[in-house]
């Protein structure tokens, strides 16, 4: 019987042990990972040039600690669209549909800047066309957060045509 009982007492220190050195090891990983995120220079952002303003040597980030939003949200801005939509007369015509993707600079004041066609619709010029000026009479953007440091940032917006 005191064998057994001796047994039983080792099992609970050994487990206690365990415990310490498993919670030391936890502590250690997330302090660990805490430096690195609060350690300047360790997070690197890659940069990417404007496509209109290369030659002011001006750069738009693609990662950011808090993207560019339309200012409202997506819901608003989804009700901008839904409002100011025109479907351009030929595609419409001929049953074209699709999805436009325009890419964009957000800049630090939130102005929408070197918007371009990324992903078209095939025959659908008129969608290209009709999407970008979509994008052109947006009002200004809540723009990229990187730390606390407000950046330029490139957006890829998928506006949907659909009849």
């Amino acid at each position: 019987m005191a064998v057994s009982f001796n047994y039983f007492y080792v099992i609970p220190v050994q487990f206690k042990k365990m415990q310490k050195i498993v919670s030391i090891i936890f502590l250690l990983i997330s302090l660990s990972s805490f430096a690195q995120e609060t350690k300047r220079g360790t997070i690197r952002v890659k940069k990417v040039k404007k496509d209109v303003d290369v030659n002011k040597g001006e750069i738009a980030y693609t990662v950011a600690r808090q993207d560019p939003m339309f200012k409202g949200g997506p819901l608003e801005m989804n009700k901008f669209i839904a409002k100011n939509l025109k479907y351009p007369e030929a595609e419409k015509n001929a049953k074209i549909e699709g999805t436009v993707y325009v890419g964009f600079v957000v800049g630090v004041d939130g102005s929408i800047t070197s918007s371009r066609i990324s992903q078209g619709v095939q025959d659908g010029s008129g969608l290209d066309k009709e999407a970008l000026r979509i994008v052109s009479i947006m009002p200004k953007w809540e723009p990229g957060v990187y730390g606390r440091e407000k950046l330029p940032m490139r957006y890829v917006l998928p506006i949907k045509f659909q009849l």
